[in-house]
C-alpha cells in the first residue's frame, strides 16, 4: 500500500508542531510547572515537554492558595472545567506554529493535515497517567480518551504495514500497526494507533475526520481529496471472537491475506463529509516558531460544520523532508529501499556524498578521492533514520459546537479569543504569550462576535505576570478614542464596543467584560494593601475572577475602528494585550470577504461563464451597431427598434469592433482623401475647403463642392480643364461638376466621416496587432494546449500600441500647428479629448481582457506539471515530475508584481478622471487622495500625472515596451518643454478688477506674447498651486504684449474663489472694482502663463457668416472677438456676425458693458448682438435702475432661453443664396455641454443643401 508518508523522509528534522488557538495541550493537564508531566498520556507529540497549554479552568475565584506550585487546588470545583463552545457555521482560526518552516520554503518539504473528533465519552481527564488499555476504563473519566478503546485494540491485533519504508531500523512485528520506523519498540501513547498516526490517507477506518490538506506539493491535492475518508471508505479484517483474545498481528491489513484466514474483511463507509482543502500553507522559515512572513501567526480558518455532538478535539500534524535522496522524492520511497539498497545515507562515505564518486582529476598532482580513502578519511553525515522525515503532533483540549439560538441562525457571528499562557517568553516558550485572535476583527454592522476565552491557575509558581501568583486571567476594556496606540481606558458613557440597537453604552456588558463585577474583593485600605498582587481579595488584579469566561454573543451596532485591551496582561513595556475590532458596513464585512474567497471552483466557472457570456452579447452588439451605422441606407436600419438600441452614436465604438468593414471601408476613405487632396491641388485651394461628394462610376464624373467664395470661383474657372489635370493624376474622369442637391452632405456627415476614419484605421491596427501577438505566441498552444498566455500576449501587444495613442490627443502644441494644414482634413481637431477618452475606454478594455486571460493561464499553469526553474517571465516550459507555480509565486515574479502595480495605477487614473470628480470643491490638502471628500481639477491632475510611474513600470513589465513609446514620450517631452519654456517667461499682473461679485477680470502684461481672437490661456498661480495651471479664454482684443482673461470665482470653485480672496481680501466690495498693481503697490500673487493655444473659435473668419453663442462665462472668447470686429485688426471678417449672449442674472452684463455699449455703434448688418435673460426679471425695477444709471438701457432684449429651432432656421433661411452657390455659416458655441449637443443635432437638421452650418464648440 503506497500513502503519503507522513514520515516523509530526509533531512535531519528535529522540530516541533504547537496549537495556540484553539490552545494546544501537548499532553499537559494542570500540571504545576511548564514542562508536560506525562508526554504519553493521550498522544505521541514528538514535540518538546515545555511546549502546550494546561487544560482552562473555571473556578470562582482562582483554583488556588496563594503563591507556590503546591497550592494549586485541583479537588475544587472548577479545577480542568474551562471548556469553550463555538457555534455551528462559525469561522475559527486555528493558529499554529512550525519549528522547520513550511509553505513554498526551498529548504524543506512539508504537509500539514488538520482533523477533528467528536463524541460524549471524548475527554481532557483528571490524572496525568495514561489509560491502561481496559475496556472499562472507557466509563472512568479520571482519564483521558480520544480514540475509543476499539482503535488501540486494533491497532495492537492488526499486522503493521511491511510495504513501508523503513530504513535501518529493526521495527518490531509482534506489536502489530503499534510498531513502526518513528517508533521500533511500539511505544504506547494513550490509546493512539502509531502507524495511522504516521501516515496519511490511512489505508483502515478511524475516528478523525479530514478539515483541511496544506502542502508544498499541491500537485497532491486530487489524490488526497480523492483518498480521504471523509469521501473514500476504508475496510478492515474484524473477528468474531473478542479482541483480547487475538494474538498480536494476527489480523491481516489487506483483504488477500483475511479472505485465507477464518476473518471477515469488512468495508466501512466513509464519513459522508466534503472532500478537505487542501493548498499551499502559510510560509514561515525554518528553525523559527514565531510568525509567519507577514507578521501574523500562521492561521487556517475553519467553518465549523453543523450538528457536530459531544466534546470535539482538533490534532494536527505536521511532517517536512528535504530533497537529499535521488529518489526524487519521499512519494516513491517503500520497503525495497530498506537497508543498503537505499541510494543514500549508506556506510559507503563516497556514495553519501553525492556527485564525488567516480570523479577523476586530471592533469593534477592532488590525491585522488580513492588515495584519501585509503588514508582513512572519513566525513560522517548527521543522520537518524527513525527521526527523518518526522511527524509531530499536537492536540487541542476539548471543546463543544453550539447551536445557533433560532433568532439569529441566518446571521454571521465571529470567534474572538484569547492564546498565550501567564509567563515572560523565555518562561513559555515554545508556546506564547498572551494576545487576543484575531488582533485585527474586520465585521460589518449587525455582525455577532462570540467572546470567550479560558486559561489556567497552575502555572508554574514565580513565572513573570500581573494578579494572584500561578492565575491567569483576561478581561476586555475598550481603550480611549479606539487607538491601540493608547493605554487608556475609555470612558464607559461613550464605549463604543459594548451598545445596545440604539447604539447607546450597554454598562451591563461593560461591567462584565472589565470584571468590575467580582465577589467577595475587598477594597479598604486598612483591610488590604492594593498593590499586593497575591492577596485573594484583591480584585484590582482580577484575583477573584474566573479563569475562563463567556462573554456571550455580542451585537457590533457602531461602525468604527474600536480597540480594547486586557488591563491585567498589557504590561505596557514587558507585553502587550490590545486588539481592533473594525465594524464596516454591511456589504464590506469580513465574512462576504471569506465567502468571495473561499468561492467553490464550479461557482468560480459560472461566474466566468457569465462574463463571457456577457462579453460575447456586448461584442455582438458593437459588430450589429457598427454594421448598422455604415449601412444607413438599408431599410432595416431605420426600423424604431434599430434606432433605440444604436441611438448613442459612439457606443458601438468603444471597444473598436467590426473588423471585415474595416477592411473593406479603409480603402475607400483612403481613395476619397486622396481625391479630394488632387482636386484641391488642381482648383488651388487647401484640401481642407473641398469636399467630393460621391465618385460616379458610371458616367466618370466627380461632384465636387468647396467652401468659401473665394474658393468657389477658383473652381468655376479650372472646371473645364479639372478633369484633364485629374485624369493626368491617375483618375479615370471625364468631367469635374459643381455637387447637385440631392449630394451635398451635411457638415456633421463630413465631421463623422472624420471621426469614422480614424476609428477604423484604430480597430484595423489593433485587429493586426492583436492577430500578430497571439501568433507569435503560438507555440505556447502548440506545445501545451494553453490558449490563454497567447491571448493575453495579443492584448497586451494590442495594449502597447494603444498606451502609445492614448497620449497623443492631449497634445495641445502638437495639434493646435495642424489647423489650417491639410491633415485637419482628415483630423477632427474638435473631437480630440473625446478620442483620448475613447482611447482610455479601449484601454479599459484590454486591459479587462489581458487579466482575464493572464488569470486562466495562471489557473491552467498552477494545476498543470512545470518545472520551477525553467520558468521565466515569458513562459514556462513544462517537464513532467515538476509541478507549477502558485498564484504568490506567479505574482512574485517582475511581470506579476508590475502588472499588478501598473493595473492599480491606472485604476486610480480612470476612477479620478469622470467629470463629477474633477467638478467637486477641494477639501482636503494631499493631492493624492483618491477617495473620501477630497475632489477638483487638483485631484484630477496630479492623478492622471501617475502615468509617468505607470509608464515606468510598464518598462519593467513589458521590455519591448521602450519600442513602442520611445516617440510619443519625446512629443510629451517636447510638448512639456514648450509650455515649461512659456511659464518660465516674464509675466506680470498688472490689474485686477472686480466686475461683479462673482468674477473677476485679470490684466497680464507678458512681453511678446501675441493672440488670436478665440485663443486661450493657461494661467498658473504659484501662491494657490505649485503644478497646476488652469485654462482661461483671452477675452480681449489682440494688443501686442497685454492680454485680459475674464475668471467665475464661485462658492463652489476652489481655485478661483482663492484667486479672488487673495487680490481682495479686505472683505466686502462695490463693484466695479479694480486694484492696478505697479512698484507703488505689487501684486500679492506671481503668474506665469503658458499659451496662447489654438482652438475652433479663432476660425471664424473662414466662414461666410458666424454665429457666436456664449452661456454665461462662456461669453469670453466672443468677448474678443467682438472687441477685434471693434477695433479691426485687419484680417477678413465674416459677412455677418450674430452674437447670442444667456444670462442667468441682470447683473452679469456688467460683465463687459464697455462692449455693450460700443456694439450699438456698429452697422447692424455687420453684426447683430441678442441678449437673454433666463433667470427672473422685473421690468419695473430694470426700469428704475436704467433711469438711476445703474444699468445698461438695451441689453435686456429677450428674457427666457432662446427658441434655436426657429432662430437657425431663420439665419439659414436669410444666407440663402441663388443656385449653384453655396454658403457656410460656421456656429460656435461656448457654455454647458448640454445646450451644445442640441445645437449640434440642431445645425445638422438645419442644414439645406445650398447652406451648411458647421457647429464648433470649444474644448479645452
Amino acid at each position: 500500500t503506497r500513502s503519503m508518508l507522513l514520515a516523509a523522509l530526509l533531512g535531519v528534522v528535529s522540530c516541533d508542531m504547537y496549537l495556540h488557538n484553539p490552545k494546544g495541550s501537548n499532553n499537559k493537564l494542570f500540571e504545576r510547572s511548564n514542562t508536560v508531566e506525562n508526554n504519553q498520556r493521550l498522544f505521541n507529540s514528538q514535540n518538546n515537554n515545555r511546549g502546550g497549554y494546561q487544560v482552562g479552568d473555571a473556578c470562582e475565584p482562582a483554583c488556588r492558595k496563594t503563591r507556590g506550585n503546591g497550592n494549586y487546588l485541583s479537588e475544587m470545583k472548577g479545577s480542568g472545567e474551562g471548556q469553550l463552545g463555538y457555534y455551528e457555521g462559525t469561522e475559527l482560526n486555528i493558529e499554529y506554529t512550525s519549528q522547520h518552516g513550511c509553505g513554498q520554503n526551498d529548504n524543506v518539504n512539508c504537509q500539514i493535515v488538520i482533523q477533528y473528533m467528536c463524541g460524549e465519552e471524548v475527554r481532557d481527564g483528571r490524572v496525568f497517567d495514561k489509560a491502561p488499555v481496559d475496556p472499562d476504563i472507557q466509563d472512568d473519566y479520571n482519564y483521558a480518551m480520544h480514540e475509543p478503546y476499539e482503535t488501540v485494540q486494533k491497532c495492537y491485533r492488526r499486522q503493521r504495514n511491511k510495504g513501508l519504508f523503513a530504513a535501518d531500523q529493526n521495527v518490531r512485528d509482534d506489536r502489530g500497526s503499534m510498531a513502526t520506523r518513528q517508533n521500533r519498540q511500539a511505544t504506547r501513547y494513550g490509546w493512539e494507533c502509531q502507524e495511522e498516526r504516521d501516515y496519511y490517507p490511512y489505508w483502515h477506518p478511524t475516528v478523525w475526520k479530514d478539515i483541511a490538506v496544506l502542502t508544498d506539493q499541491t500537485f497532491r491535492c486530487p489524490y488526497y481529496k480523492e483518498n480521504s475518508e471523509n469521501t473514500k471508505g476504508r475496510g478492515e479484517c474484524v473477528s468474531d471472537a473478542d479482541l483480547r483474545t487475538l494474538d498480536f498481528s494476527e489480523l491481516p491489513n489487506n483483504p488477500q491475506d483475511c479472505f485465507k484466514t477464518d476473518h471477515t474483511w469488512v468495508e466501512r463507509d466513509p464519513h459522508q463529509l466534503p472532500p478537505p482543502y487542501c493548498g499551499v500553507p502559510s510560509f514561515s522559515r525554518d528553525n523559527h516558531l514565531g510568525n509567519t512572513i507577514n507578521a501574523n501567526a500562521a492561521v487556517y480558518k475553519w467553518t465549523i460544520p453543523h450538528n457536530l455532538t459531544g466534546n470535539c478535539v482538533i490534532r494536527i500534524r505536521y511532517n517536512i523532508s528535504t530533497y537529499d535522496h535521488s529518489s526524487g522524492g519521499d512519494w516513491d520511497l517503500d520497503s525495497t529501499m530498506n537497508q543498503m539498497n537505499l541510494p543514500y545515507m549508506r556506510d559507503d562515505v563516497v556514495a553519501d556524498l553525492i556527485g564525488y564518486t567516480g570523479i577523476k582529476q586530471t592533469n593534477s598532482t592532488a590525491p585522488t578521492i580513492t588515495e584519501y580513502l585509503e588514508k582513512n578519511a572519513v566525513i560522517k553525515m548527521a543522520t537518524n533514520t527513525n527521526q527523518v522525515g518526522r511527524v509531530f503532533q499536537d492536540r487541542t483540549h476539548t471543546f463543544r459546537v453550539l447551536q445557533r439560538p433560532p433568532e439569529i441562525r441566518d446571521a454571521t457571528i465571529h470567534n474572538l479569543n484569547i492564546r498565550g499562557r501567564r509567563g515572560n517568553i523565555v518562561q513559555v516558550y515554545p508556546s506564547v504569550e498572551y494576545d487576543f485572535v484575531p488582533t485585527h476583527l474586520t465585521v460589518a454592522k449587525g455582525d455577532y462576535v462570540h467572546f470567550q476565552w479560558t486559561d489556567s491557575d497552575a502555572a508554574e509558581a514565580n513565572n513573570a505576570g500581573n494578579g494572584l501568583d500561578g492565575t491567569g486571567k483576561s478581561n476586555v476594556v475598550e481603550l480611549y478614542n479606539g487607538s491601540l496606540g493608547t493605554n487608556v481606558p475609555a470612558d464607559y458613557r461613550v464605549s463604543n464596543l459594548f451598545t445596545d440597537d440604539s447604539g447607546s453604552p450597554d454598562l451591563e456588558r461593560i461591567v462584565f467584560f472589565s470584571m468590575l463585577g467580582q465577589e467577595g474583593c475587598e477594597f479598604d485600605p486598612n483591610k488590604i494593601n492594593l498593590k499586593d498582587e497575591d492577596d485573594r481579595q484583591n480584585c484590582a488584579t482580577l484575583n477573584r475572577a474566573s479563569s475562563t469566561i463567556n462573554g456571550g454573543l455580542v451585537k457590533m451596532n457602531k461602525i468604527g475602528r474600536h480597540a480594547y485591551m486586557s488591563t491585567r496582561n498589557n504590561d505596557f513595556s514587558n507585553r502587550s494585550q490590545k486588539a481592533l475590532i473594525e465594524v464596516l458596513m454591511e456589504l464590506l464585512s469580513s465574512g462576504t470577504a471569506t465567502k468571495i474567497n473561499r468561492a467553490s471552483e464550479a461557482r468560480t466557472a459560472a461566474v466566468l461563464g457569465t462574463l463571457a457570456a456577457l462579453t460575447l452579447i456586448f461584442i455582438s452588439y458593437i459588430l450589429i451597431g457598427t454594421y448598422a451605422r455604415a449601412n444607413a441606407h438599408m431599410a432595416w436600419t431605420q426600423t424604431k427598434v434599430v434606432k433605440k438600441l444604436f441611438k448613442v452614436p459612439d457606443m458601438p465604438l468603444l471597444v473598436g469592433a467590426g473588423w471585415w468593414l474595416t477592411f473593406n471601408r479603409i480603402p475607400e476613405s483612403f481613395d476619397k482623401m486622396k481625391l479630394e487632396a488632387d482636386v484641391a491641388g488642381v482648383v488651388g485651394v487647401e484640401p481642407s475647403r473641398v469636399e467630393t461628394a460621391c465618385v460616379e462610376t458610371e458616367t466618370k464624373r466627380i461632384q465636387v463642392s468647396v467652401r468659401g467664395k473665394k474658393a468657389e470661383k477658383k473652381l468655376a474657372a479650372v472646371q473645364g480643364t479639372a478633369a484633364a489635370a485629374l485624369s493626368a493624376l491617375g483618375w479615370d474622369v471625364v468631367g469635374v461638376v459643381p455637387t447637385t442637391k440631392e449630394a451635398i452632405p451635411p457638415e456633421s456627415e463630413k465631421t463623422t466621416n472624420r471621426k469614422w476614419r480614424w476609428i477604423k484605421l484604430l480597430i484595423c491596427t489593433q485587429l493586426l496587432l492583436f492577430f500578430w501577438g497571439v501568433i507569435s505566441n503560438r507555440a505556447v498552444y502548440v506545445k501545451h494546449g494553453n490558449m490563454w498566455l497567447p491571448l493575453a500576449k495579443g492584448a497586451g501587444v494590442t495594449l502597447n500600441f494603444m498606451l502609445v495613442v492614448l497620449p497623443i490627443p492631449t497634445l495641445k502644441v502638437l495639434l493646435g500647428s495642424l489647423r489650417g494644414t491639410p491633415a485637419a482634413a482628415f483630423i477632427d481637431l474638435d473631437a480630440a479629448l473625446g478620442f483620448h477618452k475613447l482611447l482610455a475606454n479601449m484601454v479599459l478594455a484590454l486591459t479587462a481582457v489581458h487579466i482575464a486571460a493572464h488569470v486562466l493561464d495562471m489557473e491552467w499553469f498552477k494545476n498543470r506539471q512545470c518545472s520551477r526553474p525553467y520558468c521565466t517571465d515569458a513562459m514556462c516550459e513544462c517537464v513532467p515530475g515538476h509541478w507549477g507555480m502558485t498564484y504568490g509565486e506567479q505574482l512574485r515574479l517582475l511581470s506579476g508584481w508590475t502588472g499588478l502595480v501598473v493595473t492599480v495605477l491606472f485604476g486610480i487614473i480612470f476612477a479620478n478622471a469622470f467629470s463629477f470628480r474633477r467638478k467637486a470643491g477641494n477639501t482636503q490638502t494631499c493631492p493624492l487622495v483618491v477617495t473620501g471628500s477630497y475632489g477638483g481639477f487638483d485631484r484630477f491632475w496630479y492623478t492622471h500625472h501617475l502615468w509617468i510611474p505607470a509608464y515606468l513600470f510598464m518598462l519593467l513589465h513589458a521590455p519591448k515596451f521602450y519600442c513602442w513609446v520611445a516617440v510619443p514620450l519625446m512629443l510629451f517631452s517636447l510638448e512639456k518643454a514648450i509650455s515649461y519654456w512659456r511659464l518660465c517667461e516674464a509675466a506680470w499682473i498688472e490689474s485686477a478688477t472686480l466686475v461683479s461679485r462673482d468674477v473677476i477680470q485679470l490684466t497680464v502684461r507678458k512681453p511678446g506674447f501675441r493672440h488670436v481672437p478665440g485663443q486661450y490661456v493657461k494661467i498658473l498661480i504659484p501662491e494657490l498651486s505649485h503644478f497646476v495651471a488652469h485654462p482661461f479664454t483671452v477675452s480681449s482684443a489682440p494688443v501686442k504684449d497685454v492680454f485680459s482673461v475674464h475668471i467665475k470665482t464661485g462658492r463652489d470653485m476652489d481655485w478661483t474663489r482663492n484667486l479672488r480672496d487673495t487680490l481682495f481680501p479686505e472683505g466686502s466690495y462695490s463693484y466695479p472694482t479694480k486694484h492696478v498693481f505697479d512698484g507703488g503697490r505689487p501684486s500679492p500673487v506671481n503668474v506665469a502663463v503658458d499659451g496662447p493655444f489654438v482652438t475652433s473659435s479663432q476660425e471664424y473668419i473662414n466662414y461666410d457668416t458666424a454665429v457666436l453663442v456664449g452661456a454665461g462665462i462662456g461669453v469670453t472668447p466672443f468677448a474678443s472677438i467682438l472687441k477685434s470686429v471693434l477695433e479691426g485688426d485687419g484680417r477678413l471678417q465674416p459677412e455677418k456676425t450674430y452674437f447670442y449672449w444667456m444670462v442667468s442674472d441682470e447683473e452679469h452684463f456688467t460683465w463687459f458693458a464697455d462692449i455693450m455699449n460700443d456694439v450699438k455703434s456698429l452697422d447692424s448688418s455687420k453684426v447683430e448682438v441678442v441678449t437673454h435673460l433666463t433667470g427672473s426679471f422685473d421690468l419695473e425695477q430694470y426700469t428704475d435702475r436704467v433711469k438711476r444709471g445703474e444699468a445698461v438701457p438695451w441689453t435686456v432684449q429677450r428674457t427666457g432661453r432662446p427658441d434655436w429651432k426657429s432662430i437657425l432656421p431663420k439665419i439659414v433661411k436669410t444666407h440663402t443664396p441663388s443656385p449653384p452657390q453655396t454658403h457656410r455659416i460656421g456656429v460656435f458655441y461656448c457654455g454647458p455641454p448640454q445646450l451644445g449637443v442640441a445645437l449640434s443635432s440642431l445645425c445638422e437638421k438645419a442644414s439645406t443643401p445650398s447652406v451648411r452650418l458647421t457647429f464648433n464648440r470649444e474644448v479645452f
